[in-house]
């Protein structure tokens, strides 16, 4: 392993890994090496010996080293891919240990009565499967209306491609697109022909944020546009209703974007003749 920077920059990578400092330069050290020594680690890595005692051991059990029999005690390291497929399947097995105790602890657990859309519950919901379980829980108890304001950058938790609905819905779906969408590097195909095929989507020039009204008692609001974000959910009817009429104005004042389409295509064919 090359020394300097690049060595630096391997040994963060490996800590974000799960490896402590000590561990990802003993790791670092025994790459590309027959084998080492306890001396030898220590000389290379930097890292003092009681320390390298300690991490050898952590190192073999997670299985990233192996032990080599001799008369002096030294070590090997697992070639990469390998190791990594190895801390894998130990991952997968410890989640789905914990995902059973987390079933379990749910289950003894005495059920608690939901907040109801209407009362002043303000949540903050943090982390990519968390927002898409509350989106999920969200859309899922609405039962008249669910109206989207829909502009630039995507969430992370939803693409146009998933968006576009092909199934009768329990609710009237109102889907307010912002016009730059459509000329999105990335989305802005599925944006068109979302805007084009769905009688619940029309486009706007311009929108003021994004959100998300559900039956006009709660709001949902992006606080961060990463793949990890966060989102607020705001239960306020009253504030949620004047959202919903100034939506339905921008809808009434929207054509539907396929007669948009049908009108440019007249209007280029007579410039063409």
């Amino acid at each position: 392993m090359n020394s300097g920077a690049n060595h630096e920059a391997w040994v963060e990578r490996l800590r974000g890994m799960g490896f402590t400092n000590y561990e990802a330069r003993i790791y670092l050290a025994l790459l590309g090496e027959a084998s080492l020594t306890v001396a030898d680690i220590v000389r290379k890595s930097g890292v003092p010996q009681p320390k390298v005692y300690e991490s050898t051991r952590t190192l073999t059990e997670r299985g990233f080293i192996e032990r080599v029999l001799g008369n002096v005690q030294s070590f090997c390291a697992v070639d990469p891919t390998t190791a990594f497929n190895n801390h894998r399947e130990r991952a997968e097995s410890e989640l789905e240990r914990q995902a059973r105790e987390m079933k379990a602890l749910q289950a003894s657990l005495p059920s608690a009565d939901k907040l109801a859309a209407d009362t002043w519950g303000v949540r903050i919901v943090q982390g990519t499967a968390n927002i898409r379980a509350a989106r999920r829980e969200l859309v899922h108890s609405a039962k008249e209306e669910v109206i989207h304001f829909v502009r630039p950058p995507i969430w992370a938790t939803a693409t146009p491609n998933t968006a576009i609905v092909s199934k009768k819905l329990p609710y009237r779906l109102v889907r307010l697109v912002e016009e730059s969408l459509l000329t999105d590097p990335e989305h802005g195909e599925s944006f068109s022909l979302m805007a084009a095929t769905e009688e619940a989507t029309r486009v706007v020039p311009q929108l003021p944020m994004k959100l998300i009204i559900y039956d006009r008692k709660t709001m949902l609001f992006p606080l961060q546009d990463v793949s990890d974000g966060a989102i607020m959910v705001l239960p306020q009817p009253n504030l949620a209703e004047q959202w919903a009429e100034y939506a339905n104005y921008l809808w009434d004042n929207a054509k539907p974007y396929a007669a948009r389409k049908g009108k440019r295509k007249k209007g280029s064919r007579a410039r063409e003749s």
